[in-house]
């Protein structure tokens, strides 16, 4: 399976050009800065080149764990973090917040909690007031 940066297409013509020159492997892999084993693949087989399907990480999201996170969204308000716990999924909320990002067919916005309301000067007052009116102290022990 290939790991590194493909070969754009201008590098595939220079190395064609080159290779037609009669110029080695390793003469064309320095003068394109690439390595041999790339060079040489390439000219053992141009057309099938970029043909494998590059290997990768496989997704911890299955398409049918995806629907099912649409789903719960789409029921009503809960936060990324309830629908992992609800779904016992197995990725992170950041996760499931980028995937609604993502998804352009669902018309979901995100929108911010409201922040409490700052207390008012008169409600300091009263929660100051409140403890010397019912509370009492003795000194008895």
């Amino acid at each position: 399976m290939p790991k590194g940066k493909q070969l754009t297409d201008m590098e595939k013509r220079q190395i064609l050009v080159l290779h037609n020159e009669c110029l080695s492997v390793r003469e064309i892999a320095e003068s394109i800065n690439r390595s041999k084993t790339v060079v040489h693949n390439f000219i053992k087989n141009p057309q099938e080149y970029r043909s494998k399907k590059r290997s990768g990480r496989p997704p911890k999201l299955m398409p049918a764990l995806k629907r099912r996170v649409i789903r719960e969204v789409s029921k009503g308000e809960k936060s990324a973090n309830q629908i992992c716990k609800a779904l016992d999924l197995p990725v992170h909320r950041s996760r499931v917040q980028a995937l609604l990002r993502k998804d352009t067919n669902l018309n979901i916005k995100y929108t911010k909690f409201i922040s409490p309301l700052v207390l008012t000067p008169m409600h300091m007052k009263q929660r100051l007031d409140w403890p010397t009116n019912h509370v009492t102290w003795h000194d008895e022990k």
